[in-house]
């Protein structure tokens, strides 16, 4: 949870000096009239993952989203927002075929020369989900050798497993639901994963048997963002409204509520 704790000091100092900060924004609209097409991959709950009617994404991306669209006044394309998988929703990005995609979204170098991001808007970091049943004793990056490691294919977490560890083996999997079975059924060791989706899904799924380690590392890659276009009209006015949601405690406000 030291990640977590990190953020609420920093976004509660952040509303202690900005505590009158205007809302002149909110009341302005400035995307009024104008319609987005949003994509959010839906395989990291609880930042965002498909509905009951699996048709539309729920969770804290999608309430940062509706907080946005209730301040600046712009349409939803069909009024939703589209699940996608990762990879496709920046292949949208790059095709200038979405205004904007998310879905711990996190930030690389790599990403950024690409397509633009908005403030980071949740500061994660990685840990290990592993059994009780399975591999009770991959429990710490030093008990990993030798181990077979699920990760999410070409993620940051990927990246992390084959320039880290390299005396395991790193299995990727296409969805991170999928590598959470893997883990509970015993095919694979463990799961390295951002640790806010690894600590919802245990909690969600405790008959499972998973633990999440205390361990949490490489937080530098798990910089949760959202993405638009090189040359989007609407980067900016979403980027200063999210400044304004982290500074008046909008955006700590639903963090919290999903971190129950």
């Amino acid at each position: 949870m030291q990640a977590f704790s990190m953020l609420k000091k920093a976004l509660t100092a952040i509303c202690a000096t900005f505590v009158l900060v205007s809302t002149n924004v909110q009341a302005q609209g400035e995307l009024k009239g104008e319609t987005l097409t949003i994509y959010l991959d839906i395989s990291a709950p609880p930042m965002s993952y498909v509905s009951e009617d699996m048709r539309y994404p729920d969770g804290v991306e999608t309430e940062i989203i509706y907080e946005l669209q209730r301040r600046l006044g712009f349409n939803l394309k069909d009024n939703r927002i589209f699940p996608l998988a990762q990879d496709r929703t920046i292949e949208l990005i790059l095709e200038n075929k979405a205004d904007m995609i998310g879905g711990a979204l996190s930030y690389t170098d790599e990403r950024a020369k690409l397509f633009r991001y908005s403030p980071i808007y949740y500061s994660s970091g990685m840990s290990i989900m592993y059994s009780k049943k399975y591999s009770p004793d991959a429990s710490n990056l030093s008990r990993l050798a030798g181990r077979t490691i699920a990760v999410v294919r070409n993620s940051t977490a990927e990246q992390y497993v084959r320039k880290i560890l390299q005396d395991s083996t790193s299995i990727p999997i296409d969805n991170i639901i999928s590598a959470y079975f893997k883990v509970a059924n015993g095919e694979v060791d463990c799961v390295i994963h951002d640790r806010m989706p690894l600590v919802y899904f245990s909690k969600i799924m405790n008959h499972l048997d998973l633990v999440v380690s205390e361990d949490v590392f490489n937080q530098a890659d798990s910089q949760y963002g959202f993405g638009f276009p090189k040359d989007s009209p609407y980067a900016k006015i979403i980027s200063e409204e999210m400044l304004h949601m982290m500074n008046d405690g909008t955006m700590y406000n639903i963090l919290s509520k999903w971190k129950k």
